[in-house]
């Protein structure tokens, strides 16, 4: 056997136990590309869908729906607020809803975030919340939550799932975002209530098809 079939073998004999070495991270990525092409295919389809159900009436689009729908909030707000009733409701509009909720959501998102638009769907007991948002100029999936009300008299209403597009956060083990949400927003009411920070102790929240109704006892009265 000659010096170079020698180090032919040697050099061959390095490049087998080079590959033996990658081989796992290969197949790792590969693994990682396929489900990433499959998630993302899954996702634009859904995307298509979704997007073309949008009813327009129930979405916010900010600035452009800024002023009429804060205009109408306020009034609504100042309404139920100069009320000398005992007890008394304010009535918002699913999209009146959505504009206080994604208000919000702008005020906590980072640097560099930007809500682009938001859509609700409202059931009876249930509203479902959508946020199309972009980072640096680049559009980020649908982000969205499910928003339940027991049918017990309570102003709690609670994040049942979250979601990114068509993946549920739970189902990737990231459901403890909305544990977190829920404990916020329970410290907050309680925290309202106690302080009597406004002129109503909020009572119950009803969530309609066409309405969501908050109900509240003036304080002191």
């Amino acid at each position: 056997m000659t010096r170079n079939d020698l180090s032919k073998r040697k050099k061959l004999g390095c490049q087998r136990a080079f590959i033996l070495v990658l081989s796992p991270f290969i197949v790792l990525f590969v693994a990682f590309v396929t489900a990433f092409l499959l998630a993302r295919s899954s996702y634009l389809s859904w995307e298509r869908d979704f997007e073309s159900e949008i009813d327009r009436t129930n979405e916010v689009i900010p600035p452009q729906d800024d002023k009429d729908t804060l205009q109408s909030i306020e009034e609504k707000v100042r309404q139920y607020s100069l009320s000398q009733e005992k007890i008394d409701f304010v009535i918002f509009t699913p999209k009146e809803f959505l504009y206080m909720i994604s208000t919000g959501i702008e005020e906590a998102l980072p640097n560099g975030v930007l809500l682009k638009k938001s859509y609700i769907i409202c059931q009876e007991a249930r509203a479902n919340v959508y946020f199309k948002m972009s980072f640096n100029g680049i559009d980020l999936p649908w982000f969205g939550f499910t928003i339940r009300k027991d049918s017990i008299e309570t102003a709690e209403i609670f994040i049942e799932k979250a979601y990114i597009g068509n993946w549920d956060l739970d189902a990737i083990g990231l459901g403890r975002f909305s544990d977190e949400v829920n404990d916020g927003y329970r410290d907050a009411l309680i925290f309202v209530n106690e302080n009597q920070i406004t002129v109503r102790n909020f009572q119950n929240i009803e969530i309609e098809k066409q309405a969501v109704i908050f109900k509240g006892e003036l304080v002191g009265k």
